[in-house]
């Protein structure tokens, strides 16, 4: 999901934290719960993420966000990624 759909969800920002299965990430990319990693961020990419599959399991793969418009690439793309019209980073 982007990070434009995930911001118009109404998630309760509690949800997982004492649930013993899968990790919950959130629509800034934090993960809900006492193991959270501290993400650094850029002046033009925040991450890197974990990416997740639609059944909250790891895929061994990470992604980077536009600090500018939301947009998502996997780590190491970044100079492939599409920016929105009015992004200040493209």
């Amino acid at each position: 999901m982007d990070s434009e759909t995930l911001a118009r969800l109404d998630i309760d920002a509690g949800l997982g934290v004492n649930a013993p299965g899968p990790v919950v990430t959130t629509s800034d990319g934090g993960v809900v719960g006492d193991d959270a990693e501290v993400i650094e961020q850029s002046a033009h990419w925040e991450g890197p993420f974990v990416e997740f599959d639609k059944y909250g399991e790891a895929t061994g793969a990470e992604y980077v966000r536009c600090s500018g418009c939301g947009r998502e690439v996997l780590e190491g793309r970044e100079e492939t990624a599409t920016h929105s019209a009015d992004c200040p980073n493209s």
